[in-house]
């Protein structure tokens, strides 16, 4: 899901490993849209009416998505760099500051929001 090909760094120290990627195939999101509507008084997640069937219950799931962080006594976890191979998954979205003013909130780095991404065809 990158916005252009080309070679895409992980978050990994070094540099050591890349994502290679092409253009991939052209497809139109709104075949399979699920679109919503939140309130943030009182945390609430609708079905639009574009699909009033489109499910809402993962909205409320609290726990981690993805994978465990496993301890490292366990023969499945190893460490690269310092890095753990299995970590906690992110938190859903309701654990994004939904309710937000502004954008790069907290953000230490220089924050741009980009209001397109060019197209390569």
């Amino acid at each position: 899901m990158y916005p252009s090909p080309g070679l895409h760094k992980f978050l990994l120290p070094c540099g050591l490993l890349f994502d290679s990627t092409d253009r991939g195939p052209l497809w139109d999101p709104m075949l399979n849209l699920q679109s919503y509507t939140y309130t943030l008084e009182n945390d609430m997640l609708r079905s639009s009416t574009l699909n009033p069937k489109a499910p809402t219950e993962w909205f409320y799931f609290t726990g981690h998505w993805g994978d465990k962080t496993y301890p490292l006594n366990d023969a499945r976890q190893y460490r690269i760099l310092g890095e753990l191979h299995y970590s906690n998954g992110p938190m859903g979205p309701r654990f994004k500051a939904l309710g937000r003013k502004e954008i790069c909130i907290g953000r230490i780095a220089t924050c741009r929001v980009k209001t397109s991404i060019p197209i390569f065809l």
